[in-house]
């Protein structure tokens, strides 16, 4: 089915890779949480959701990303993805998440030992090299490399990262001049960022749909478990 492949390929990936990049101790949250609005051809469809919460050299990382496609009274597609990072001075420690991809279950985790993290998923157990970290794209240091891992599934996606310059992007209701970066491979999209805070994403789907992320307000999203449709409170 076209549409599932769409979210597959884009938010099923994008909601849980893992670059083998270089990731140091200045590695710094973002001030306040992230939030984006998860378009398809410009009709919202759910949200990709960030919290922070940093404890001296330690810093936890909560995602959720819901999406639904609906047609009339007609839902055709429906995702659901939580990860939890934990970090600690400025090191991947680990992750654990679960998705529900239209009824089909995933679970992956990973835990640091030594030097290497060691990832569970559905593609088995294998052991990442040092350095690596989390492609949830919330610093812009995560697309350094171009090998990741799939933390929906816990397989190796790879990809050619290259530069298109800057450009003046809408985030919060407000432009901003962000640097763009278009991935090509197994994941096809492309990612903005205004110096290391990540403000956009768009790719398009197999179906010729158009999928972006438009940044809103975090703080006004406490509750990240709307419905889309559903009138959100600030």
């Amino acid at each position: 089915m076209q549409r599932r492949e769409l979210l597959r390929q884009g938010a099923g990936l994008l909601a849980g890779a893992t670059l083998a990049g270089r990731v140091g101790a200045a590695l710094a949250a973002p001030a306040g949480d992230l939030r984006f609005a998860v378009y398809r051809n410009d009709r919202e469809i759910g949200f990709h959701a960030l919290r922070f919460t940093p404890e001296g050299e330690r810093l936890t990382v909560e995602i959720r990303i819901e999406l639904e496609v609906r047609f009339a009274f007609f839902t055709a597609y429906r995702y659901t993805h939580e990860n939890r990072e934990e970090w600690a001075s400025g090191q991947l420690a680990g992750f654990s998440s679960v998705t529900d991809d239209n009824g089909t279950l995933h679970r992956a985790e990973a835990s640091r030992q030594g030097d290497r993290l060691v990832v569970q998923g559905s593609e088995g157990q294998f052991t990442a090299p040092a350095g690596v970290a989390p492609a949830t794209w919330w610093h812009a240091d995560f697309i350094a490399g171009e090998s990741w891992i799939n933390t929906q599934t816990g397989e190796i996606i790879t990809s050619t990262v290259t530069p298109l310059g800057e450009e003046t992007v809408e985030a919060e209701g407000q432009s901003v001049t962000a640097e763009r970066f278009r991935l090509a491979g197994d994941v096809d999209m492309d990612l903005w960022y205004a110096g290391e805070r990540w403000v956009k994403l768009a790719f398009d789907g197999p179906d010729g749909s158009r999928i972006d992320y438009r940044k809103v307000d975090g703080s006004a999203y406490r509750d990240v478990s709307y419905r889309p449709g559903e009138r959100r409170r600030a």
